[in-house]
């Protein structure tokens, strides 16, 4: 990991992370004395986040049974290509996955972490420009750089998915190579423009449809529509008071992100 492949780029492979997790005695996880009863299954879980993509999300990674304990658990992940931008945090941690029976000083309630820390942190740095939603292209002769679709979705039930909502840049337009190469800054911050505009007719549509979810404490499915908005506005403290302000947070949060890029 510590060499350089010039050859291998985020945008155009797919990364897969592989993690040993070794117990020296993973019985003293059961037990009154431990985490959880023997009647009950742990789980091994992983929350992968970035502020510079902005993202994030939590998924089940492997269990821990007490009828079949071992001492060595191999868990993975594969991130897509073009996902991957700027820093990227895996945290894996203990949580428990299903409770058939419960202990006063254990945790009750499924899903609970009962690690004290995480088993592991795990940082990556890449050089990509994974986008925070789905991109794809198009072909329109004198047509715009680029445009939004939606599908017919529900934020707080569909996923973040190119089914149901995309940026479409244009491949025949004039600047679309200097875009999506990025390697300059006016290609990165147009680029960072069209994101803004994106992220501000993403987050309107939502905060029209599902007003009331929005101000919500309730905390929506993981990897939804809803989830992602609220991570941004919560995240990157985006005003939405008005159509203006959800846009100038936005910009704002962006171009912090790219001169912090630029300094690094």
């Amino acid at each position: 990991m510590s060499e350089l492949n010039t050859d291998w780029a985020p945008e155009n492979n797919d990364l897969i992370i592989t993690q040993k997790i070794r117990f020296k005695n993973p019985q003293k996880l059961f037990g009154i004395d431990g985490v959880t009863l023997e009647e009950n299954v742990l789980g091994i879980g992983m929350h992968i986040h970035s502020r510079t993509a902005m993202f994030q999300q939590t998924l089940p990674k492997g269990e821990i049974q007490f009828r079949n304990l071992k001492n060595e658990y191999l868990i993975s992940h594969t991130f897509s290509k073009s996902v991957l931008r700027g820093k990227v945090n895996l945290d894996t941690f203990i949580y428990t996955k299903e409770i058939n029976r419960v202990y006063p000083k254990h945790a009750e309630i499924q899903g609970m972490k009962v690690s004290k820390g995480n088993l592991s942190e795990l940082t990556l740095l890449t050089d990509g420009t994974g986008s925070v939603f789905p991109i794809g292209e198009f072909s329109e002769e004198m047509g715009p750089l680029w445009k939004m679709e939606f599908g017919n979705f529900d934020a707080t039930v569909d996923m973040m998915s190119f089914d149901n909502l995309r940026l479409l840049l244009n491949n025949k337009h004039r600047l679309f190579n200097q875009i999506k190469d990025g390697k300059t800054n006016i290609s990165r911050g147009l680029m960072t423009e069209i994101m803004s505009q994106a992220m501000t007719l993403i987050i309107a549509k939502v905060i029209e449809e599902n007003a009331e979810e929005i101000i919500s404490d309730e905390v929506p499915e993981e990897g939804t529509i809803l989830s992602a908005v609220k991570y941004w506005l919560s995240t990157f403290e985006i005003k939405i008071d008005s159509l203006i302000d959800i846009s100038n947070s936005i910009k704002a949060k962006l171009e912090q992100s790219l001169n912090g890029e630029q300094n690094d």
